[in-house]
């Protein structure tokens, strides 16, 4: 859901074509972030659902909690400039 948020947000922004066809490592190499620490969120989180959906072990709850922390910054990024449009009105 999450990285749903991310894709649907950067496409929003023109940082990404529309994501609906593409996998994950599609996505984080298409998304146009601004940057390295942007891309590494995403890369990141990217590769955790990819685990939980793909993988038949579950992954350690740690490694999980942390790119989940991670998406959320990144997600908090992308929505700050919007917000600060908004305001500006």
């Amino acid at each position: 859901m999450l990285l749903e948020l991310i894709a649907a947000r950067l496409a929003e922004q023109d940082r990404l074509p529309p994501a609906r066809a593409l996998t994950v490592h599609e996505l984080t190499r298409a998304a146009r972030l601004p940057g390295e620490s942007d891309r590494e969120r995403l890369s990141e989180l990217a590769a955790a659902c990819e685990r939980v959906r793909f993988s038949g072990r579950e992954p350690a709850r740690e490694a999980l909690a942390a790119a989940l922390s991670r998406g959320r910054e990144l997600l908090a990024a992308l929505e700050a400039p919007v917000r600060s449009a908004q305001g500006a009105r």
